[in-house]
């Protein structure tokens, strides 16, 4: 504001009731000032200069299950960040996101033979059972870099492209039910190993709607999924959508991008939002109230990441960025997280 600000002085009464008349009037004229400049001051859209800890989240290239091998490096690598940028004596609770990739199958072993294609080239089988030893590498990293201050949530993540892809008896359903047998032994692994007070589970899936030739899965079979879950979720865990809201023009409607987000007993919504035009796609579903716990950026950059836009791509947000823009865009309090997603590979050390 600038510093020629005019002052409004009030004299003493000296001409009777013309200088009461000049008094109302210029009292009057305060008022209504005050009115429009408060007025004119909240129609402005105010930037968030506070966002919550960074969560980090990873496509997962090597679930590497070796004793101090690449996930007990990623686990350390993250861990040194937040400790390093944990508020003094404070406690805060944050969140990595582990995608392993496409639901799939190969029959025999553990979890019924359930497990992924990961993101490595070839997009490789991972059984349910390499991604629990794999969780569990990560954790240790994180735990022995971290003090009492952050708190993780390690999500188990996948996505809803072309699940099953080899038929046979591959279930989504039967997947997402494993999915939570999955969270519950790694739960029952933290407790042995004392972690429990500072790492817990949960589980999250990037739900995206067909389009452009690429396909993502039709409600019925990622509705499966969900429901598998939902239904055998022994800890109560949260399950995270960190996927997408393009529904028009393809076999979702509103409501199941709604359902999947929000309308499962433990779903919540940490969208996918990188452009103006994602961020409408969520806050014009017009299916009424969702909690969101924060978004998802897809910057092809380091940490930590600055600014409005990405360096890679230059026309996608950043997680500030796209973080401020939800909160402006909804009715909510707070939003527990900001995060940013890429490639495992491009992790120093990985």
């Amino acid at each position: 504001m600038s510093e020629n600000r005019r002052s409004i002085i009030l004299k003493p009464h000296v001409h009777g009731n013309v200088s009461l008349l000049y008094y109302l009037l210029g009292l009057c004229t305060l008022v209504v000032m005050t009115l429009i400049v408060v007025l004119f001051v909240h129609a402005i859209p105010v930037r968030a200069n506070t966002v919550p800890p960074y969560a980090h989240a990873w496509y997962i290239t090597n679930p590497d299950t070796a004793v101090n091998g690449k996930m007990d490096s990623l686990g350390r690598y993250d861990g040194t960040y937040d400790n390093n940028n944990c508020p003094t004596g404070q406690s805060i609770t944050t969140l990595a996101l582990l995608d392993f990739g496409q639901v799939s199958y190969q029959s025999g072993g553990g979890y019924a033979g359930y497990g992924t294609q990961d993101y490595a080239s070839g997009y490789p089988f991972v059984s349910d059972s390499t991604i629990l030893t794999a969780a569990e590498r990560y954790a240790h990293g994180y735990f022995v870099t971290t003090g009492s201050c952050p708190h993780l949530i390690l999500t188990f993540g996948l996505n809803n492209y072309n699940q099953c892809p080899f038929g046979g008896s591959c279930s989504p359903s039967t997947a997402g039910y494993q999915w939570g047998n999955l969270v519950n032994d790694f739960h029952t692994w933290l407790v042995s190993q004392g972690y429990q007070g500072y790492i817990s589970g949960g589980v999250g899936d990037d739900m995206e709607q067909p389009g452009g030739g690429q396909n993502w899965d039709c409600p019925p079979k990622t509705r499966a999924f969900v429901d598998g879950f939902n239904n055998h979720d022994p800890l109560s865990a949260n399950f995270l959508d960190f996927g997408t809201a393009w529904w028009q023009q393809t076999c979702w409607a509103a409501s199941d991008v709604f359902y999947v987000a929000y309308g499962a007993k433990y779903n919540y919504p940490l969208p996918e939002i990188y452009t103006s035009g994602a961020l409408n796609s969520w806050t014009g579903l017009g299916q009424g109230y969702m909690y969101y716990q924060g978004e998802l950026t897809e910057c092809d950059q380091g940490d930590p990441i600055t600014g409005d836009n990405c360096s890679y791509p230059g026309n996608e947000w950043t997680p500030y960025w796209a973080w401020t823009e939800l909160k402006l865009s909804i009715s909510q309090t707070n939003l527990n997280y900001s995060s940013n997603i890429r490639y495992q590979y491009k992790a120093p050390g990985q």
